[in-house]
């Protein structure tokens, strides 16, 4: 009801080139009817909001494959859809109307953009002109955690010993279990868990090292990785979490952080700054030896470098570039 009451109101400015709208769709995808309706109000809706924008056709850009219905019909020069995920293995979706639509909007698209390998091969065998460009990195905002001193949060500001951190939306991909086994195996060291909780609260494990701090502001993240002694990644391994790219693990690599992950495509990757573990077993030891070595400032540089050669800005040049061929292939066909 709160979508649908934003979907009445104009576009609302971010900053200086950047307005928001609400677009709304009914989630009965299988209804041809439903269908059609959200067609027709997607593109009313779009259209209003475009009218800002002035006479020149824009570039669709987009991310959810749930717009497929309707993408086409704004008159846009180019279609950019930047595919992140496998979003028909995403909790609580219907896996085949999002299926459909994902692959239509991969078929109409310009161009593609992928994040992970799995994701890659898969839209790239219905439209060739598919690239991957991996997630990037905030660098600077993230490092800053190494940079200086920084408050300490509250929240933690008690802790004494060793700190296992994780920061990230915690959803059912998130493996509670393990992290509440791990807390039981290394009392030692106390578990701060930052991000929203989207988890019933009964399934999430307790013990007195472990807290669930819920989401906390962006800007603040590098205050609690100044205070992390060790980050995990604890996914549960599914469709999703094997086409996932996590943006969290170039977050605590430019945080200069020791990282103790499961194994997926993308994560296996940096196994030579990453320490992936197979088994629960695995990945208690290597948390214990994360937590055990002293600060190597060689290893934090390390760490640091690889995340650094992935930044945003970097990811956006080449994103560019890929869109400007786009563009360019666009006004010869026209000429």
């Amino acid at each position: 009801m709160r979508k649908a009451a934003r979907a009445f109101r104009p576009a609302v400015r971010v900053s200086e080139g950047l307005s928001v709208k609400t677009l709304v769709q009914w989630p009965a995808h299988r209804s041809k009817a439903v269908a059609r309706v959200n067609r027709s109000w997607s593109r009313l809706t779009a259209r209003w909001a475009m009218r800002s924008l002035g006479p020149e056709a824009p570039v669709a850009w987009c991310t959810v494959p749930h717009v497929a219905g309707f993408i086409g019909d704004l008159g846009a020069r180019a279609i950019v859809y930047h595919c992140i995920d496998d979003y028909s293995s995403l909790p609580g979706v219907d896996a085949d109307a999002v299926r459909a639509m994902d692959d239509r909007l991969t078929r109409l698209a310009d161009l593609v953009i992928t994040a992970s390998v799995p994701v890659f091969e898969s839209r790239r065998a219905l439209n060739p002109n598919t690239v991957l460009v991996p997630h990037g990195v905030d660098f600077d905002h993230f490092a800053r955690a190494r940079g200086g001193p920084l408050p300490a949060p509250v929240e933690i500001a008690d802790v004494r010993g060793p700190i296992v951190g994780f920061t990230g939306l915690i959803e059912r991909w998130i493996d509670v279990d393990l992290v509440g086994w791990l807390a039981r195996e290394l009392r030692q060291a106390t578990f701060v868990m930052v991000g929203r909780v989207a988890i019933a609260p009964e399934r999430l494990p307790s013990a007195p090292n472990l807290r669930w701090l819920g989401a906390r502001p962006y800007e603040r993240l590098p205050e609690y990785g100044a205070r992390f002694d060790a980050a995990i990644i604890p996914y549960r391994l599914n469709a999703q979490v094997h086409a996932a790219n996590p943006l969290k693990l170039r977050e605590y690599l430019a945080m200069g952080l020791p990282v103790v992950s499961v194994s997926t495509p993308e994560i296996d990757k940096f196994e030579h700054v990453v320490s992936i573990a197979r088994t629960p077993e695995a990945f208690r030891d290597a948390l214990a030896t994360a937590l055990s070595e002293p600060r190597d400032p060689a290893r934090i540089d390390r760490r640091q470098a690889v995340a650094r050669e992935g930044t945003w800005a970097a990811r956006v040049d080449e994103i560019w570039g890929r869109m400007q061929q786009v563009l360019d292939e666009k006004a010869r066909e026209k000429a």
